[in-house]
């Protein structure tokens, strides 16, 4: 049996639950869901009721760091569960006026700096919703990295 140098235990309010694949978390929210895997040879994952344990088997700041860093991506996805993230962009052009559209899973871009051919950025995530309202594009999400 390894020893357990540092733990740390991120509890979930009610509304939220959590479920545990390994090291893959999944939040959930009433039809809502969100899932982040992580690849952290250093730390244990588990369950202990609604609240995720974790475990480093190491002293070093490294192990403390990744536990904050997977405290923090976690604490961002109840935020994005229960609020949700929205970022608004402006199209802007000096020259060659760009004409931008959602198509599918893609965002489409015309003309950017006179080329011929049109750019294609892909729309990362599940539930990540893209708009385009003349000037404006408006992306909102449940995953703030995706957003």
């Amino acid at each position: 049996m390894e020893r357990c140098f540092m733990k740390m235990k991120i509890d979930f309010k009610e509304p939220i639950k959590v479920s545990l694949e390994g090291q893959r978390v999944t939040l959930s929210k009433e039809d809502k869901s969100e899932s982040e895997a992580f690849r952290c040879k250093d730390i244990e994952f588990s369950l202990e009721g609604n609240s995720l344990v974790l475990q480093g088997h190491n002293d070093k700041k490294k192990t403390n760091s990744i536990m904050r860093t997977v405290r923090k991506k976690l604490e961002n996805i109840v935020i994005g569960l229960n609020q949700g993230y929205e970022y608004k962009m402006k199209v802007v052009f000096s020259h060659f006026p760009m004409n931008i559209q959602v198509s599918g899973s893609h965002v489409i871009i015309n003309n950017f700096a006179g080329e011929k051919k049109p750019r294609k950025a892909l729309i990362v995530g599940e539930n990540t919703k893209v708009q385009v309202k003349g000037k404006d594009i408006i992306i909102t999400g449940s995953n703030r990295e995706h957003v």
